[in-house]
């Protein structure tokens, strides 16, 4: 199943590393056709564990492999 990325939630505290400051962010499922929130974690689970997420901008993977090795 794909996820696509439709908003990004930061927690608005001061991080060095601006990646640890999302908290959560909201998807769209592709398969069942739902909009539901995760957090950073289970994005970063989901992608580690060979799932799908993309953002609508031409980052997307750079983004997606930050937040990996940040978690």
């Amino acid at each position: 199943m794909k996820l696509r990325i439709t908003c990004i939630k930061k927690d608005g505290g001061n991080h060095e590393n601006e990646y640890v400051s999302i908290s959560s962010f909201t998807v769209y499922e592709e398969l069942n056709k739902n909009t539901t929130t995760i957090t950073r974690e289970n994005l970063y689970e989901w992608v580690k564990n060979g799932g799908y997420a993309q953002y609508p901008d031409v980052l997307t993977h750079v983004f997606l492999n930050q937040l990996t090795q940040s978690t």
